[in-house]
């Protein structure tokens, strides 16, 4: 097969992908960073202000002449592991919930795709014609054929998407037509078996 028609059938299948998947809202890279670093400001601040509430404490305790300096000494160093220990709390914490608005919005798309007999199986041949299966992919593959894409994290879910959209739109990839053929097959096998049901 010549190679301009095996560039055709690349750019059929990644319009297909472009118009299945909403690949802004499947990009864990872009979405997941930044929130990790406002996590980041929070549990060091929430460390800074809580050493600084003690320290002034000590140091109005000093001030008072309630402790001398040697205990304001030992008190400043003794503060560093509590507000250290807050502040990594925080971080995870905050990490975590922010991480997972996105993991919810990934999950909620994963849901509205794949519906009940799964979407995103259909693309098997084509991930492994690219050379993109690995553990990884075979078990959302798996999830996804089998309609139970709960299982699935949705951070593989879409990073997955997202290396088969990297990999259609790299020019010196061409699809092998036996691969687009089984793809073809299989997203016909899905309609047709929805018009059954509606009919």
């Amino acid at each position: 097969m010549a190679e301009g028609s095996r560039r055709g059938l690349r750019r059929k299948v990644l319009r297909r992908l472009e118009g299945t998947f909403d690949l802004a809202r499947l990009d864990w890279q872009r979405r997941v960073p930044p929130r990790r670093q406002e996590a980041i400001l929070l549990g060091v601040g929430t460390a800074m202000v809580l050493y600084g509430v003690g320290f002034g404490l000590a140091w109005g305790g000093l001030r008072s002449g309630a402790i001398d300096e040697e205990t304001l000494t030992r008190l400043s160093w003794l503060l560093i592991f509590p507000c250290s220990v807050v502040g990594v709390l925080t971080y995870l914490i905050s990490a975590n919930r922010r991480e997972y608005r996105v993991a919810r919005d990934v999950l909620e798309h994963m849901v509205e795709v794949e519906g009940h007999e799964g979407l995103l199986w259909r693309y098997g041949p084509l991930v492994e014609a690219l050379g993109l299966e690995d553990e990884t992919a075979r078990r959302v593959l798996q999830a996804s054929r089998a309609g139970d894409i709960a299982r699935v994290e949705p951070e593989d879910y879409a990073k997955l998407v997202h290396r088969l959209h990297r990999a259609l739109r790299e020019e010196g990839n061409s699809l092998d037509p036996e691969a687009v053929r089984a793809w073809e097959a299989l997203l016909r096998q899905g309609r047709s078996r929805e018009g059954a049901e509606g009919g």
